[in-house]
């Protein structure tokens, strides 16, 4: 997946990819809410991370995906765990 193929896929969860930065790609959202259904639809929840502590739920958050997972998504290729929380 490319960053308008991303971008596409996030817009309907109010997303706004910021772009890819080193290995992870930052995608803001309008709320945490927004943020964990989009991570949950694309499978991506045991990679993906919050760039900011989160202090209210409805406030904007922007979510890191690491740019492996991004660039794998829709192949059935596996992707390694990055972040162990």
């Amino acid at each position: 997946m490319n960053l308008t193929e991303l971008a596409k896929a996030s817009h309907p969860y109010g997303g706004s990819v910021h772009g890819q930065f080193r290995a992870l790609t930052d995608i803001e959202f309008l709320n945490i809410y927004r943020a964990a259904a989009f991570i949950d639809v694309m499978v991506w929840t045991d990679v993906a991370r919050f760039r900011d502590p989160v202090t209210d739920a409805q406030s904007t958050t922007v979510t890191q995906i690491p740019n492996e997972a991004v660039a794998y998504w829709g192949t059935g290729e596996p992707v390694k765990r990055y972040f162990n929380t």
